[in-house]
């Protein structure tokens, strides 16, 4: 039976039977009219995506890739619900990357947890394709509102994408990876994929950002970016960054870019460096970074000197006005060079300008800046040359700016006088001997020199007085405390005190804290009294005085400065309107509000080092949870978190501080072992808005970086 069956099956072929009919695949499947994109097809993946089998779902989300993204409007509220509130890790996925793909940024966050688990790279199209794309999904990232949680899934997709884009979505990229990077290392990599001749403006926005950030985990990047540039901007740029974190690293780079003259190292026809051609602002900046981390890092003074003298000398060469920067640099760094060269420009043999003149002569600006740094040299003949400059203003003559300003064509004659005396002043405070004090009182007390100069040589004085000298300028205070006639030298001592404050001895300037002296005395005197601490004995007398409404916001800017919690909550009760009907209004402390932000001390040394920083941002956080009329009294953090973030950039005077050391001695607390300088130092931190600093040091700052900064 089989045989014969056999022969039938062979004889029907041999004499051409017809094969039996193959059907054409069915035109009517979800596949195929996603391929067409039709209407039909939309249709029909609406409805699996309710169907209550997964492999239709997965099918229907596959299938919504094949469609332009403006078509997919319809779906977008269903996809949304798929991938926040779905139970299929991979259905999740799916349905977060069909967002992707119609450019609908609500499900970011839930695309970047699936990017984090690895569910996304594994999404697929209807062809069984990989669907994922990462610039796709950049671009996406780039634009939507993301949770912090997410910020590091976040910078690994910009990051990835960023060899792979085209140059217009790679500018675009990066921008996003700035504008919301907290982590500079990040943008150094992303900086390091850049053309800097077409990408210039880019790159600028990314260093600019990381200059902000001031963050220490991008050192090894900074470096490693520095001496692989190839543009000798950025390099330059890099290496500012670097000093900026207080890393020696920076040095040579540095060094480097102030033996190049700008003229010669820019083309003057590329628009993108043409600026740089015609300033030497680069190099000033990398002579004070210089500066900078010689004061940071004392111990390598002799290779600093190695490093960056022979430019910083034929630098100073090419201009007849040096730099300061330079004559700090020389100075801080010990150059057996200095004392002799510093010496000769605080010397010009110019003539003092005669009646007449109208140009103020070059040479004796620069011998102010070098009387300054000859005196922090500490050489044995500096003091012979700084006492000379300080008395060659003649007896005779007024340099006051009451007479200056009356006529007699002598103005640029005092200027040139102001100039030396203001610069000796500032090169005796440097020298710090206080035999020479004396000599700074003599200053400050003569009417006939310019004010500028006795208001730096109360500062000198000040700082540098014993116990003695600090108690008789207390006394010289008090004694014309309202006598209108010393108004001039009240405040000028005030604001000598304020340099270096003491609680036990400033003690008795609380008298001045009376309606009988004026109000700008009074403010400063507030201060003096607040910055310095204040003694249980003179709070209280500042708590009694917030009775009075003609100086409560004087005791109050004392106790805010220098109180402790329990003085400071005294004091906002006085500004708490009373229970009864009858109770009197209180005074509005607006003006309190005002004062203490104009309050806000200078960065200077002594300011972080005697604990006044610290207990100021203490009493302000304190401050906030305070409930005034309804409100929290945060306005007294954000004050000085504002005011102290302003200042810093360079220093102002001897003694002072800048924002660059003021952070790396931060850093170094918080490191350290002492318990209450690393609160102190985290809290300041966070006061001064250093995120980056506070996420490098780990477990220790979490509870800061927890809040966000005032």
């Amino acid at each position: 039976m089989r045989f014969h069956l056999t022969i039938a099956c062979v004889i029907l072929v041999g004499c051409g039977a017809a094969s039996a009919p193959v059907t054409a695949p069915s035109q009517d499947t979800l596949e195929a009219h996603a391929r067409a994109q039709d209407d039909e097809g939309l249709r029909r993946a609406t409805a699996a995506l309710k169907s209550k089998s997964r492999d239709d779902r997965m099918r229907a989300l596959e299938a919504v890739l094949e469609y332009e993204p403006q078509k997919l409007q319809p779906l977008l509220d269903v996809l949304v619900e798929r991938a926040l509130h779905g139970d299929d890790a991979d259905e999740k996925a799916q349905a977060a990357w069909a967002l992707v793909h119609a450019g609908d940024g609500r499900a970011a966050d839930a695309a970047l947890a699936a990017y984090e688990s690895g569910a996304l790279q594994r999404t697929k199209r209807i062809d069984g394709k990989n669907a994922f794309d990462v610039v796709a999904f950049a671009r996406l990232v780039a634009e939507a509102s993301t949770a912090p949680e997410h910020a590091d899934a976040r910078r690994k997709v910009l990051s990835a994408a960023l060899p792979l884009a085209d140059s217009k979505t790679r500018m675009f990229v990066v921008r996003a990876l700035a504008e919301g990077e907290d982590h500079a290392a990040a943008l150094v990599t992303a900086a390091e994929m850049l053309d800097p001749q077409h990408e210039f403006g880019t790159l600028e926005h990314l260093f600019q950002r990381i200059r902000l950030l001031a963050d220490p985990r991008a050192a090894d990047a900074l470096a490693r970016y520095a001496d692989h540039a190839t543009h000798p901007h950025f390099r330059t740029e890099a290496a500012l960054r670097l000093a900026e974190l207080g890393d020696l690293r920076a040095a040579p780079h540095l060094a480097w870019r102030l033996g190049e003259d700008p003229t010669r190292l820019y083309d003057m026809n590329d628009p993108n460096v043409v600026a740089l051609t015609r300033d030497d602002h680069e190099r000033v900046a990398c002579a004070r970074m210089l500066g900078e981390l010689a004061i940071m890092h004392t111990e390598v003074h002799a290779s600093l000197r190695e490093i960056a003298q022979p430019q910083m000398l034929a630098w100073m060469r090419q201009h007849a006005a040096p730099h300061t920067n330079a004559l700090r640099f020389l100075a801080i760094v010990e150059s057996p060079d200095a004392p002799a060269l510093l010496t000769k420009l605080a010397t010009p043999s110019d003539a003092i300008p005669t009646a007449g003149a109208t140009s103020f002569p070059e040479a004796f600006a620069v011998a102010q800046s070098a009387l300054r740094w000859l005196g922090r040299t500490r050489s044995p003949s500096a003091t012979d040359v700084l006492v000379k400059q300080l008395n060659r203003k003649p007896a005779t003559f007024d340099a006051s700016m009451e007479a200056l300003t009356k006529g007699g064509n002598v103005t640029v004659a005092g200027m040139v006088y102001r100039a030396l005396v203001t610069g000796a002043v500032d090169g005796l405070w440097e020298l710090s001997d206080r035999k020479n004090v004396p000599l700074l009182v003599k200053v400050a007390d003569d009417p006939t020199q310019n004010e500028q100069a006795r208001i730096q040589a109360c500062n000198a004085a000040a700082y540098m007085s014993d116990m003695a000298g600090h108690m008789q300028i207390v006394a010289k205070i008090r004694a014309a405390a309202t006598d209108r006639k010393k108004e001039f030298s009240r405040a000028c001592w005030l604001t000598g005190l304020a340099q270096r404050p003491s609680p036990q001895q400033d003690a008795p300037l609380v008298a001045l804290i009376t309606p009988k002296v004026e109000p700008e005395a009074r403010h400063q005197t507030a201060r003096v009294l607040g910055q310095g601490g204040l003694a249980p004995a003179e709070r209280a007398k500042l708590v009694d005085l917030l009775k009075e409404k003609a100086v409560i916001h004087d005791a109050a800017l004392a106790l805010l400065f220098g109180g402790d919690e329990a003085s400071v909550a005294k004091m906002f009760a006085a500004y708490t309107p009373g229970d009864a009907d009858d109770a009197p209004s209180p005074p509005p402390i607006e003006p309190l509000r005002q004062l203490y932000a104009q309050s806000i001390p200078v960065l200077t040394e002594d300011l972080y080092d005697s604990g006044a920083l610290a207990r100021m941002a203490h009493l302000a956080a304190f401050a906030r949870d305070i409930t005034l009329r309804g409100a929290k009294q945060e306005w007294v953090l954000q004050g000085l978190a504002y005011q102290l973030r302003q200042n810093g950039e360079v220093e102002s005077g001897p003694h002072t501080t800048t924002r660059v050391r003021l952070r790396a001695k931060l850093l170094a607390d918080a490191k350290g072992t002492d318990a209450q300088k690393r609160d102190d130092a985290i809290l300041l931190l966070w006061v001064l808005g250093e995120r980056a600093s506070l996420e490098s040091l780990g477990d220790v700052a979490k509870s800061r970086l927890a809040e966000p900064p005032p």
